[in-house]
């Protein structure tokens, strides 16, 4: 199990299906731990909100292509509400969090639901 599983593929991949009942969104969401976070690229809160309790879609400026939404989705992790914290990693893009005035200048939606007891994380 991971606590993180960062998600780069194309709409043609996200479309298989690994099993009749699993397709390949919710297989890599087996991957994390309970506490753990998904991050994919793109407008996928939709499908995220199907699988995971919390998600939060963020909108930010890239210097590449001027700008990107990312889609983030836990069991765990309330977005909205767990303070930031910083790990110390080193980035290009954010400011430090101590020195973040808005801790929602990036969030786009947010979504909390029951998708444990929907039965939309139980494994086939």
């Amino acid at each position: 199990s991971f606590d993180l599983v960062l998600v780069d593929l194309s709409e043609t991949a996200m479309a298989l299906s690994v099993t009749v009942e699993l397709d390949v969104f919710a297989a890599l969401a087996l991957l994390l731990k309970p506490e753990g976070i998904m991050v994919k690229n793109e407008l996928y809160i939709d499908e995220m909100s199907n699988v995971f309790d919390y998600t939060v879609q963020i909108k930010y400026d890239s210097p590449k292509i001027c700008s990107q939404i990312m889609a983030l989705g836990s069991n765990r992790a309330d977005f909205f509400h767990k303070l930031q914290t910083d790990h110390g990693v080193h980035n290009y893009l954010l400011d430090p969090v101590d020195e973040i005035q808005d801790r929602f200048e990036y969030m786009h939606d947010y979504r909390k639901n029951d998708a444990r007891a929907a039965g939309k994380c139980d494994s086939p």
